[in-house]
């Protein structure tokens, strides 16, 4: 049975988890899904996370910013996440992972500001 996304974005996903079906008990609640990684949620993380694409997504569809800036923050997004769970040898992302992320990521006006900044830069050089 096909289960429910609760984000979709061309470059990443959160499709809801229904758990195993060999009647194990799992924590996860929601898969994190880009073309390099599958991350995975759990209930707390599930909806912490979506509502954060879901500012992002909101405050860059008002701001008309270009969509590669959007992009490039959902891939630093998910590789970040991907690391930090890499580094601490877990397999499901908390909300205290999700949490860290957001802080490490910082204001969303100053992240596009840097990445405008750098991309003039880039096309000056």
């Amino acid at each position: 049975m096909k289960q429910p996304v609760l984000f979709k974005d061309p470059y990443l996903s959160v499709q809801a988890y229904a758990g195993p079906t060999d009647g194990s008990v799992s924590t996860v609640s929601a898969l994190l899904r880009s073309a390099s990684y599958t991350i995975l949620l759990d209930q707390a993380a599930t909806e912490v996370l979506v509502g954060y694409l879901r500012v992002i997504r909101a405050y860059y569809n008002l701001d008309g910013r270009p969509k590669q800036q959007i992009q490039i923050l959902y891939r630093q997004l998910v590789a970040q996440l991907a690391n930090a769970l890499q580094g601490s040898s877990r397999s499901t992302a908390t909300v205290a992972d999700i949490t860290q992320l957001i802080q490490r990521l910082g204001c969303m006006h100053d992240w596009a500001r840097q990445q405008q900044n750098a991309q003039l830069s880039y096309k000056s050089t």
